[in-house]
């Protein structure tokens, strides 16, 4: 869809050029008569500079009535060429309909105007060379820069229509061309024409080829940053794959390395509860087994993030206040849960890790602040359940809050992350059926929403009734 939209914009790119080109020289008749009466004038006055001066509105004249034909031509053969039937006879193809395009306009512009564009050795050798250098700019994306390097590369040429010592192979054959050079003549300033032409001719082709070059360049370079930077992400994404895989391994490595000495825990703790009955002893043995059977269940929840269970809010918030209370800098944390009719069927240790990320995501932007603060709470809006967490901190620059969820993104400030911490806590969300937002100011803070779907109590109790 895209690709058919950008084609019919450089259709009609095209075909408003091309109307142009037939319009022009009806649009500058007037000018051009002008011209004529200003060459009386260099005449009875015998006047060089004014030469001069009508010399260069004569090239400039012509150069914009024949601009946007090329133009106009020059993008409507991109556009043809791109039919796949073509593709064996592209490079053919793409000289031949310029050639046709150009010499019919000229031919319409004579009929209609009676305006003698004499398309001789200068308009060939004028046509034959832009169709090269459009083969060098073919790769150049705005049209913009296109329509300058065709615009000074026709203005150069043009002025070896004013050289006489080119009017023998052609040049300079149109009736206003071959009147200057005749006032030249008769002013005995054929040599300062030829000079002129020449010079003029030489810095602007010149000019044109450098800026097409320069251009040429500049996109090469900045497609060569575009690959550096897709591949530099492709690595770092590859890195932190790797790391999660490795960790995951590790995890279940040791995962299965508690789950035998937790099981042994868990069997003589229920033989004391049995031997110890009504006594202290069986008390702490059965507490053993509860905080042993826990132990175990936070295991599973990691290893399995498919493992949900219903829970309740102040529970799953109560855990991550307990978690962050041993944590330097709690003091600046303040946790504020008033929603307790609430449940939610989710990973409680994956979501806990996920809002504790956060948290110590916080703690770093305020780090060195005197009055740095965090707060969490929570808010019921609709079927979501939310958790809010505000900061005071360094806050995250536009640039950056694009990047935030990319693998491996990690700020300046976390030299030592392996930026995993929110595309995992994004993750998360998303396998509960969640959304995640951040939003941040630089330099006055961030305030990231997780908003969890949940069930009121009246409704749990119906499910488990039922």
């Amino acid at each position: 869809m895209g690709k058919v939209n950008s084609m019919k914009k450089r259709l009609i790119l095209a075909m408003v050029f091309l109307v142009l080109g037939l319009v022009l020289p009806r649009l500058l008749m007037r000018e051009a008569y002008s011209i004529i009466t200003c060459i009386r004038d260099v005449i009875s006055e015998e006047d060089v500079a004014m030469l001069l001066i009508v010399s260069f509105r004569l090239i400039a004249i012509n150069t914009i009535r024949i601009i946007p034909i090329y133009f106009g031509s020059f993008v409507l053969t991109d556009i043809i060429s791109q039919n796949p039937k073509l593709k064996k006879s592209k490079e053919t193809f793409s000289i031949i309909l310029p050639m046709i395009i150009i010499l019919s306009f000229y031919f319409l512009v004579e009929v209609l105007f009676a305006i003698d564009y004499h398309f001789g050795i200068p308009a060939i050798s004028t046509l034959v060379s832009i169709i090269i250098l459009r083969k060098t700019t073919e790769k150049v994306p705005r049209h913009f820069f296109k329509l300058i390097v065709i615009g000074l590369f026709l203005f150069g040429v043009q002025w070896l229509d004013l050289a006489p010592a080119l009017s023998d192979y052609g040049f300079g054959k149109g009736e206003l061309s071959t009147d200057i050079k005749i006032v030249g003549n008769f002013l005995e300033v054929d040599y300062l024409l030829n000079w002129v032409a020449l010079l003029l001719s030489s810095i602007l082709v010149g000019a044109s080829l450098l800026i097409a070059y320069l251009i040429i360049l500049h996109n090469k370079q900045i497609g060569i940053l575009d690959d550096n930077r897709i591949k530099d992400l492709q690595i770092a994404r590859l890195r932190q794959k790797a790391i999660q895989s490795r960790a995951l391994l590790e995890l279940r490595s040791l995962a299965h390395d508690l789950k035998t000495p937790l099981t042994a825990i868990q069997g003589l703790a229920g033989v004391l509860s049995m031997q110890s009955r009504g006594t202290k002893q069986k008390e702490y043995a059965d507490m053993i087994n509860q905080k042993s059977d826990q132990l175990s269940g936070m295991i599973s929840e990691m290893l399995h993030k498919e493992k949900k269970s219903l829970w309740n809010a102040q529970d799953i918030i109560s855990q991550i206040s307990s978690h962050m209370m041993p944590h330097p800098g709690r003091e600046k944390i303040k946790v504020t849960n008033e929603i307790s009719n609430v449940w939610l069927k989710i990973n409680k240790t994956r979501m806990s890790r996920a809002v504790i990320n956060i948290i110590q995501n916080a703690q770093k932007a305020i780090e060195g602040q005197k009055n740095g603060y965090i707060d969490l709470f929570t808010d019921v809006n609709e079927d979501r359940f939310k958790i809010v967490i505000v900061d005071n901190g360094r806050g995250i620059s536009p640039g950056n809050l694009e990047k935030i969820w990319d693998l491996g993104y990690t700020s300046q400030n976390d030299k030592g992350s392996t930026g995993v911490g929110l595309s995992f806590c994004k993750e998360v969300v998303s396998d509960h059926g969640g959304e995640i937002e951040i939003s941040s100011v630089e330099g006055e803070g961030t305030k990231v929403v997780i908003r969890l779907p949940f069930e009121e109590k009246g409704n749990f109790d119906d499910k488990k009734d039922n």
